[in-house]
């Protein structure tokens, strides 16, 4: 969090607030296709028992669409996408510290 923090306020005072915008609806859009996609699983699965609204239709439009928004701006915005994919992934490593701390 404080990492994020830093690193959103080194953007806005560099005047880049626009890149800061492109890296959240990026990560956005990737992890709500991952949220549908896991959806789709866990009912397929017989995980989720309740009525879904739309389901199947909904969600594989949620997919559809992040998909291409997500690819969309890969190639348009190359750079900026792969180092928000760092960015993201810069995390992990705290994540296992962390949960190795708790345990």
């Amino acid at each position: 969090m404080i990492y994020s923090c830093v690193w959103s306020c080194v953007l806005v005072v560099t005047g880049t607030f626009d890149q800061i915008t492109n890296l959240v609806v990026f990560s956005t859009y990737l992890f709500f296709g991952l949220a549908a996609a896991g959806l789709i699983k866990m009912k397929m699965q017989k995980k989720i028992t309740k009525k879904v609204i739309g389901y199947p239709v909904v969600p594989i439009l949620i997919i559809v669409f992040c998909f291409v928004l997500v690819i969309n701006t890969l190639i348009v915005q190359a750079r900026a996408t792969l180092f928000g994919l760092l960015l993201m992934l810069s995390g992990v490593p705290f994540y296992y510290w962390f949960k190795r701390r708790k345990a």
